[in-house]
């Protein structure tokens, strides 16, 4: 009877305990339930504002797709613009070249079929009193100058000007200017000549002037140079040929074998134009001349 008893008493001690042990543990999983409940709702949380985020991306995205094709669409148009511009512009070029090429044979044309008797020519020039000229009375070049175009004109080639009187002014003396680079001289010398009397107010008339005096002395004939450069010197004192025509005097005049005026213009060159090409080509002319004892 006691053991029945102290069992009964036992059965309900044992029972409170195994069930303290459940709510324990049934308080334990809701907490952890709660606890993912609250991670689950964050992740969903933060798996919405991933996706707005890639939301707005993607909208940024179009639009700077949108802008990106809308200026490409702008560079193709400039590009076809440029193109075409291009094009243009290449087909006026070809068009004057074209016409400049005609030009040219419409020029050789005309000299094939036209007999040219040229006149007296500056090839037999002679320069008159040079050699008489009073030292007594020559204080620089200028004075040499003045002597020059006092007794000597300054005459031309005779050409048909109707060979040139079609070309460009620039394009004339371009040309004239080439022969000469080339030593066509002959060529050069009419062209030159030609460009000052269709040309004569351009502006190149002195430089036009000064090459027709090179044309010359290339070709030997200094006494048509010395009358050339001198007529430079007087007619275009502001021209930038001034200082290559005082030692083209003295070179000339060298060359004629008037020894003093020869001199005298290589010394004028060095004194006005001292440090210069001018000058270290005059003082080296007048070294040869002492060494030659001239």
């Amino acid at each position: 009877m006691k053991r029945f008893l102290i069992l009964l008493i036992a059965i309900p001690n044992f029972l409170f305990a195994e069930t303290n042990e459940e709510n324990i543990l049934f308080k334990r999983m809701y907490e952890n339930q709660e606890i993912m409940k609250k991670q689950m709702q964050d992740i969903i949380e933060e798996n919405e504002r991933l996706l707005k985020k890639i939301e707005k991306l993607e909208s940024q995205q179009e639009i700077f797709y949108n802008e990106t094709n809308e200026k490409i669409s702008v560079i193709e148009k400039k590009t076809i613009t440029n193109l075409n511009e291009s094009k243009k512009l290449e087909a006026q070029v070809i068009k004057q070249q074209e016409n400049q090429d005609q030009k040219k044979n419409q020029a050789v044309d005309l000299i094939k079929k036209t007999d040219v008797e040229e006149l007296e020519t500056q090839e037999n020039t002679k320069v008159d009193n040079v050699a008489n000229i009073d030292l007594n009375t020559i204080n620089g070049i200028e004075d040499i100058v003045n002597e020059i175009v006092k007794n000597n004109a300054l005459s031309f080639t005779k050409v048909n000007l109707d060979l040139y009187k079609n070309i460009d002014e620039i394009e004339l003396y371009r040309s004239a200017f080439t022969d000469l680079r080339n030593k066509k001289y002959k060529d050069a010398l009419n062209k030159f000549t030609a460009f000052i009397k269709i040309h004569d107010a351009s502006e190149f008339s002195s430089n036009a002037t000064y090459w027709i005096g090179e044309c010359l002395y290339a070709m030997e004939n200094y006494e048509g140079a010395l009358i050339n450069f001198a007529y430079v010197i007087k007619n275009y004192p502001d021209g930038n040929k001034l200082g290559d025509s005082k030692l083209k005097i003295g070179y000339s005049l060298y060359n004629l074998q008037n020894w003093k005026l020869a001199r005298l213009a290589f010394d004028n060159v060095i004194s006005n134009y001292p440090n210069s090409t001018h000058s270290v080509l005059a003082e080296k002319k007048i070294q040869g001349m002492n060494l030659e004892g001239r």
